[in-house]
């Protein structure tokens, strides 16, 4: 027979020890057809060590098998088998093996193996579970529109834990018969591999318990669920505002703190418009004084004693050159001088009254004329480059 196109259909894990269930295609041959399956399970493939080869009795059916890619419709052989003379371990990976017998005599087979199967027949093993979202436990909480839920990781040996689902669940004490109610909250919610949620809720009430419940599910689909610690309202932890009196304040505040920032916002703004407007004056009175000062150099090269507004005076004897000599200014300023000032204010001041002498000496040096000084900053004219560079 030709087993090209023959497929075997396990999962990846059964959860019976005693029980194993599985699919395949059916083998081709066109001289003699197919007379008989049989099927097997080994440690390894094409063996039949831990079952021995059985013969298949089941019906080829059309049944939807899921693979990889999703789900499509095929005819197979189905086999369910309970095991009567063994059982299987939970550990050990094992392999489903067919063989398919033709009609010729004697008959010649053809066998196909499986991919690997493993046995898992136990959830998720739980783990510890708090009421709280910081993997701590509490009695009451202040908290009136919303539920929070946290876990250690459950553990599965076998399979492995590939998802977590989560509801809350509020208990009533009827007031007929003081029997304890038990309903949903909140529908379930699967939050993947996350240990820890938090829920919004209706408005929780301060005579209600609360607590989650936590599912695990393994590889294998079988699934673990725990309960947390009931936890309550503490109406004294609101300030003994009712709950829903408390949800329209926290919103009314918030309201209250967006509003704030707004304006918060438009002070900002101004105050940025307004610091713009003061560089912009600053820089035209710069560009003012730098204006008086060419005149008054272009004055005093000329012999006269001052520009138009006499705030030029020689601090050494400039020599006049005619008209046309070239004129360099130095502007100097200690970097950082305001911060050094915060920090220390005596020290900043001996600082300068140094840095003054040092720069007057140089200033006189070099021929040059101490324009204007402001704080620590200083604007100096010298009459060629050559000795504004060696000031420098």
């Amino acid at each position: 027979p030709c087993a090209e196109h023959c497929s075997i259909w396990t999962p990846k894990y059964w959860t019976s020890q005693s029980m194993v269930a599985f699919n395949f295609t059916g083998f081709m041959d066109y001289e003699s057809g197919i007379s008989r399956y049989q099927w097997g399970i080994g440690s390894s493939q094409f063996a039949a060590d831990v079952v021995p080869l059985t013969n298949v009795t089941g019906e080829r059916l059309l049944k939807d098998i899921r693979y990889s890619g999703g789900t499509k419709k095929m005819f197979v052989t189905p086999v369910v088998h309970n095991l009567t003379s063994v059982s299987l371990l939970e550990g050990p990976a094992y392999y489903v093996t067919v063989v398919a017998y033709n009609g010729a005599g004697p008959p010649l087979s053809t066998n196909t193996s499986s991919i690997l199967v493993y046995v898992d027949t136990s959830g998720p093993q739980p783990a510890a579970l708090y009421n709280t979202y910081d993997f701590q436990q509490a009695s009451t909480t202040k908290q009136v529109s919303s539920l929070q839920a946290s876990w250690d990781n459950f553990t599965d040996p076998h399979s492995g834990v590939v998802g977590y689902t989560v509801q809350f669940f509020q208990q009533v004490r009827s007031s007929k018969n003081g029997t304890v109610e038990l309903t949903p909250l909140t529908e379930p919610l699967s939050v993947g591999l996350a240990n820890r949620v938090q829920m919004l809720v209706s408005q929780l009430q301060d005579s209600v318990m609360y607590f989650a419940q936590v599912t695990a599910t393994n590889a294998a689909g079988l699934t673990t669920t725990a309960n947390g610690l009931p936890i309550t309202v503490d109406k004294s932890m609101t300030g003994g505002v009712p709950p829903g009196m408390a949800a329209l304040i926290a919103v009314m505040c918030s309201l209250g703190c967006l509003a704030i920032g707004a304006v918060m916002a438009v002070v900002i703004m101004r105050g940025t418009v307004d610091e713009q407007k003061q560089r912009e004056k600053e820089r035209q009175n710069e560009y003012k004084q730098l204006k008086a000062l060419m005149y008054a150099l272009v004055s005093h090269s000329d012999g006269s004693n001052g520009g138009p507004d006499g705030m030029l005076q020689p601090a050494r004897g400039l020599k006049a050159e005619g008209k046309d000599k070239e004129v360099a200014f130095v502007f100097t300023d200690i970097e950082s001088s305001t911060e050094l000032s915060n920090q220390d204010g005596n020290a900043f001041k001996q600082l300068q009254e140094v840095h003054d002498q040092i720069m007057r000496e140089g200033i006189a040096k070099h021929h040059g004329y101490e324009i204007i000084t402001e704080g620590d900053s200083f604007q100096v004219a010298f009459d060629t480059c050559q000795a504004a560079l060696a000031f420098c």
